[in-house]
């Protein structure tokens, strides 16, 4: 070792100092790429947590919009039985005046008849 010439140690280690440096540059690339990926993310992901928090507040205010089930049921059986009493009332109403309709005729035509043979 001792004919080794200085300037072939020396121009091995520039080679391996700028191998060094050629990679300290594309870490230093890649951790700047990565920290601005990392800040796109951030971004996006509080951009969709304040989209999460505006539609978990619109649900928490119309909450006491929505009926149960249950109450929905109760106003539906108590609406079809006003309908129910009301159209057995019409048809009451209506068998009623259809009875009274015939027996009007049936009046006027004996009324007819009796001035046709008492009349005459």
């Amino acid at each position: 070792m001792g004919n080794v010439d200085n300037s072939v140690i020396l121009a091995e280690l520039r080679r391996i100092d700028q191998r060094f440096e050629d990679y300290r540059e594309s870490q230093a690339r890649e951790q700047a790429l990565l920290k601005d990926q990392l800040a796109e993310y951030k971004t996006s992901i509080t951009a969709k947590l304040l989209e999460m928090n505006e539609v978990r507040r619109q649900i928490y205010e119309e909450r006491g919009q929505y009926q149960l089930r249950e109450k929905a049921d109760a106003i539906l059986n108590e609406i079809m039985g006003r309908i129910n009493r009301v159209e057995t009332g019409t048809s009451a109403l209506a068998g009623r005046l259809i009875g009274m309709g015939l027996a009007l005729a049936f009046f006027a035509t004996l009324l007819g008849l009796a001035l046709r043979f008492w009349g005459k």
